[in-house]
């Protein structure tokens, strides 16, 4: 049997920290190629394949460490201070406060815990698993896309203009086009990620609803009532030993239907 060999490197995780990163290496590089009294991109392309493969690894490694640094920025303060303080936010926190009633353990407090309060009452962590890849890592991907293009906006334009020699008003053109798409990027975070918080206690609500709780009780009682004609007979049967036994039979007749009820009482003398 084969054994499988787990990936070091996840889709989500590339999407939300690496690609967003390299917007922020390319604008490490370009400042450093500002700043230095060496012309470094020169350098870089004169060693051709090799000093190309070289680029690529800086990219790949700094922009990996600059994404997660972003990831962390995006968490603790666009996600806390402004995501969770908007009116349609606070209206999916509604539809969790729901969640947690039902399955309110201990008088545990909703704002105290987190959606893993879940995990066990929904199978594990694969609902949560499916939804971060179907929406959560597009809004941390959008969110540190718009963080690392806000600096990058403004340093190419000059980068082009000074190194490439490029006209300024195509400069400040590529300018308002990479600070346009930042905002759109922010916009598409939000989106997204009120589409996964919405979807997972939504998931979760329905989870819920069809399990029963400790507080769910039901109870079912049926009453007949009869006003019938009522024929008894009674049986009384003596064994040795001075003990004996009777039954009671009764019979009830209630629009052509039959009802027995029998009863069987034993006695000892």
């Amino acid at each position: 049997m084969a054994t499988e060999i787990p990936s070091l490197f996840k889709f989500e995780h590339l999407l939300a920290h690496t690609f967003p990163g390299f917007f922020s290496a390319i604008t490490l590089f370009m400042l450093l190629d500002i700043w230095s009294p060496d012309d470094l991109s020169s350098f870089v392309f004169a060693k051709g394949i090799e000093g190309l493969i070289s680029f690529s690894g800086f990219i790949l490694l700094i922009g990996s460490i600059l994404g997660i640094i972003l990831d962390g920025i995006h968490h603790s303060i666009i996600e806390d201070r402004f995501f969770d303080k908007t009116t349609r936010y606070c209206t999916i926190m509604n539809l969790r406060d729901k969640c947690f009633s039902i399955a309110k353990q201990d008088n545990a407090t909703p704002k105290k815990l987190a959606r893993s309060f879940f995990f066990k009452k929904c199978g594990g962590t694969t609902l949560n698993q499916y939804l971060i890849e179907e929406t959560y890592c597009y809004s941390e991907f959008y969110s540190n896309t718009f963080i690392s293009l806000l600096p990058f906006s403004f340093v190419v334009p000059f980068y082009i203009f000074e190194t490439m020699n490029i006209p300024w008003h195509y400069a400040l053109l590529i300018f308002l086009l990479s600070f346009s798409l930042a905002w759109v990027c922010l916009n598409s975070s939000y989106v997204a990620y009120l589409r996964y918080n919405e979807s997972l206690f939504s998931a979760i609500l329905g989870y819920l609803e069809v399990i029963p709780t400790k507080s769910t009780i039901e109870n079912t009682h049926t009453t007949v009532i009869y006003k019938p004609n009522v024929e008894k007979s009674d049986t009384s049967d003596t064994s040795k030993g001075g003990s004996g036994s009777s039954t009671h039979s009764e019979k009830t007749t209630t629009n052509g239907k039959q009802t027995t009820h029998t009863t069987k009482e034993t006695k000892t003398y």
